[in-house]
């Protein structure tokens, strides 16, 4: 770590030259600070404004608003924050201009990074203020020596990343913090990489969370909706390229220890069923993310992405699908070292029909890259599902005088000929065209060749 240089300081680069911006911040993440850069300059505004950063590098010319304009409000809503204006316009007037509007330094490119890395060490050092050893917020009293928090004669016992939690929360009493600080902060990832979130928790989740799929059938959404328990924690994703939506379903005995685990725990939940907090559902959101990434990986060899949506309640979930419209209902048993449970996850049943008609395109299952077994579970449970099959014969016509004379034993005569392909429906959807044939005493179906594929999933053909 650079000499001088406290802990987990926070820099925000504001620089339209991509290569430029680069090399910069790789030069500040090799000296252990945590870095994010905007080449725009409204959103480097909302960046500054809106998030804590212990210094920005600003430029003065960005695309939609230049840096003076930045710094000016910059410095009415962070009055505390260290600006260092690194520019190519080497003028007195840009300079006197840039420090009377707030600017702590001024360095004109080219420059040299070893001086701009003496000059943010100098800046923080002047700007870093001593924090309390002793945040009290009421009598909720938090030790930052110690490591001990009480609440009036109470000792509480937290883990390390509830204590590291905790003490942001305390030292932005009163503020509204969100999500993304809190994860900046407290886990120390950077703003603009909420990819680089989910593979951290992907690494870790993977050592203590085993899921398998143990059940596939077709329900109704209503169906569906009447196995899920009252208290549980769901959310919506959209299934691409379909662009439709799935319903899926957490059991609280498995969030809740997944929620201890990331904040440091053994995997301990709590006993008796109750809400999720707004913070533990903002953890939860990225767990959810992983496994619909997962589900994704899982079945990529049949071109189905899982992205999240959003939380559900109770009430919007009951309006995301058709009550009555069918669908796949997937259900997998979740194991963790001191409990179990399961996740379940309703997909429209025009979708399995679509996963069912690609399988069937060239009559093989190609696995897709990764863990062999578990994409040989997901084969074997969707293979062996059963579906809802018709076989008739589309377009046929007869007389309105044949209806009205129609009777039991009466013989119907058809003009087409019997070896006119019949078409077979899986899943309410036309899926191959078949004659019809007799096997033993069983009715069999020959499969001549796949059907036209319809318009759009899910409706029939006109």
């Amino acid at each position: 770590m650079a000499a001088g240089k406290p802990a987990n300081m926070r820099i925000l680069i504001a620089e339209d030259d991509t290569a430029l911006a680069g090399f910069v911040r790789k030069g500040l993440e090799a000296e252990h600070y945590a870095v994010d850069v905007s080449s725009d300059g409204e959103q480097a505004r909302a960046l500054a404004t809106e998030l804590d950063y212990d210094l920005i590098v600003l430029d003065l010319t960005l695309p939609r608003l230049d840096g003076v304009s930045i710094l000016k409000q910059v410095r009415s809503r962070k009055p505390n924050v260290a600006v260092l204006i690194l520019t190519a316009r080497g003028r007195v007037e840009d300079r006197v201009l840039c420090l009377d509007a707030g600017a702590d330094d001024y360095l004109v490119k080219p420059f040299s990074f070893s001086e701009l890395s003496a000059r943010i060490r100098a800046l923080l050092r002047r700007n870093r203020l001593p924090l309390e050893s002793v945040l009290a917020v009421e009598d909720l009293k938090l030790d930052r020596v110690e490591r001990r928090v009480t609440r009036g004669s109470r000792t509480i016992e937290l883990t390390s990343k509830e204590f590291a939690l905790l003490e942001y929360l305390m030292r932005n009493a009163g503020r509204r913090v969100t999500r993304a600080m809190i994860i900046e902060h407290v886990w120390n990832l950077s703003f603009d990489s909420t990819t680089n979130l989910v593979d951290v928790y992907v690494a870790f989740l993977r050592v203590v969370f085993e899921a398998s799929l143990v059940s596939a059938e077709h329900l109704t959404y209503r169906e569906y909706l009447k196995r899920l328990p009252e208290v549980t924690y769901m959310c919506s994703c959209k299934l691409a390229p379909m662009d439709v939506p799935a319903l899926l379903q957490l059991d609280l005995s498995i969030a809740f220890p997944l929620i201890d685990l990331l904040l440091g725990g053994e995997g301990k939940g709590t006993l008796e069923p109750r809400e999720v907090t707004e913070i533990e559902e903002q953890i939860l959101e990225s767990v959810v993310q992983i496994i619909c990434r997962e589900l994704g990986i899982a079945w990529q060899a049949l071109g189905l992405e899982f992205r999240f949506d959003r939380r559900q309640q109770a009430a919007n979930a009951l309006r995301l699908m058709p009550p009555d419209d069918k669908t796949l209902a997937l259900t997998f048993g979740i194991t963790m070292p001191e409990t179990r449970g399961t996740l379940h996850l309703a997909v429209p049943a025009a979708v399995s029909t679509a996963l069912l008609r690609k399988m069937s395109a060239d009559w093989a299952y190609r696995k897709p890259r990764g863990p062999a077994e578990s994409k040989e579970q997901v084969k074997a449970r969707i293979l062996n599902c059963p579906f809802g099959t018709e076989l008739g014969v589309m377009g046929l016509r007869v007389q309105a005088q044949e209806l009205v004379n129609m009777e039991r034993g009466r013989l119907i005569v058809f003009r087409q000929s019997v070896e006119t392909a019949a078409t077979l429906l899986v899943g309410e959807q036309p899926l191959f065209q078949a004659l019809v044939m007799r096997h033993g005493r069983k009715r069999a179906a020959r499969l001549i060749s796949l059907s036209p594929k319809p318009k759009s999933i899910g409706k029939e053909p006109a």
